[in-house]
């Protein structure tokens, strides 16, 4: 039987593992390692891809998110286990950068799922739903189903023909006692294996614009997915803070919507052009959604940085502070879900959501 290998390692020595190695230089080789219960090594040695440090969109607790640093695991797959291992090793070179129990590192083979449901087949844009820590099929399948529910009542998503788009995949595997994509928590970061996550959809066979593993956690908490990087959302809500908002901000991520809060330790670099909720013109006539903006405020910009109250919700101009930056970028509204999870979606970024559905 086929095993999964799979070690967290901390960002000191995932930095190192990346560093530029000076020119006519080899850089250190990862290897993945087993031990005996001496410590002695046992079988032969691994090479593993090694993962780059990321960051991840981490929610705040009170609507807002945060940024984190993520530890990345080294994932390596082996046929065999020596029958002596009791642990494993990674080396970066010759320096140990990571160690734990077998039993502890070990994840189960990527399968099929044991049991999946899907929310609208006809859709043609898929979100995937995966479970993780849950051992029952009807309780994750619950939880599908109330974020399924909750998109369908949030604009644009509650107009039919934009609803009539979205499709929902949520796949369930049971889990071990520790989880099946080795998650773990430190405060509200709540992140695990994403290459593991990524194989085990690999071998359903689905393809998504999203994925998110849903947790089964009593805490709040999670982290945000990019382009190969699957989200993590705990099923756990707070009186400012509802769990199904937070998913539905990462949805907004995979439409193209860029986050419009500030964020001084955040060094995403920008696209060119800027996202469909962001421009560089303090000028709201001059803003790509110009057309949506509210008669009757021409200020340039229509609430300059710092600016309390900015302006009524629902106004439509330009809003300086956005993707994460306080100066020099403007959001079409003061509030938005992209800013703030207890917030919809303006009407700025429901216009994007449904020009990207119906182009689908």
């Amino acid at each position: 039987m086929g095993f999964h290998i799979s070690l967290p390692f901390g960002h000191s020595h995932a930095a190192k593992a990346h560093d530029d190695t000076p020119p006519g230089h080899t850089p250190p080789r990862m290897t993945v390692e087993f031990l005996d219960k001496n410590g002695n090594q046992v079988g032969g040695r691994l090479r593993p891809l090694v993962p780059q440090p990321v960051r991840a969109e981490v929610p705040s607790g009170d609507a807002g998110m945060d940024w984190h640093k993520t530890d990345p695991h080294l994932t390596v797959a082996t046929q065999s286990v020596p029958q002596e291992a009791v642990a494993v090793r990674a080396r970066s070179g010759t320096t140990v950068v990571a160690q734990l129990p077998l039993a502890a590192a070990a994840s189960a083979k990527p399968s099929p799922p044991a049991d999946r449901k899907i929310f609208n087949p006809a859709g043609k844009w898929t979100l995937l739903l995966l479970s993780e820590l849950f051992s029952d099929k009807g309780r994750f399948f619950d939880f599908a189903g109330a974020l399924d529910e909750y998109i369908r009542k949030q604009a644009p998503f509650s107009a039919k023909p934009v609803g009539d788009a979205l499709r929902i995949e949520a796949l369930f595997w049971p889990s071990p006692a520790g989880g099946l994509f080795n998650t773990s928590q430190k405060g509200r970061l709540v992140y695990g294996d994403t290459a593991l996550v990524n194989a085990f959809v690999a071998k359903n066979g689905s393809k998504g614009r999203l994925t998110v593993v849903l947790v089964d956690l009593p805490q709040r908490g999670g982290a945000g997915g990019g382009q190969g990087r699957p989200a993590w959302v705990t099923i756990t809500s707070e009186p400012t803070e509802t769990w199904e908002a937070v998913a539905l901000h990462e949805l907004g991520h995979s439409f193209g919507l860029a986050d419009e809060y500030t964020n001084s330790d955040q060094p995403t670099p920008e696209p060119h052009p800027l996202e469909p909720n962001v421009t560089d013109r303090s000028d709201p006539a001059q803003a790509p959604w110009a057309a949506l903006c509210t008669p009757g405020h021409p200020a340039k910009p229509t609430c300059a940085a710092a600016t309390r109250p900015p302006a009524p919700l629902g106004v439509v101009g330009t809003f300086e502070g956005a993707r994460y930056t306080e100066t020099g970028r403007y959001r079409p509204t003061a509030e938005c879900l992209m800013q703030r999870t207890d917030r919809p979606f303006c009407r700025v970024c429901q216009d994007a959501i449904a020009r990207a559905l119906a182009a689908a």
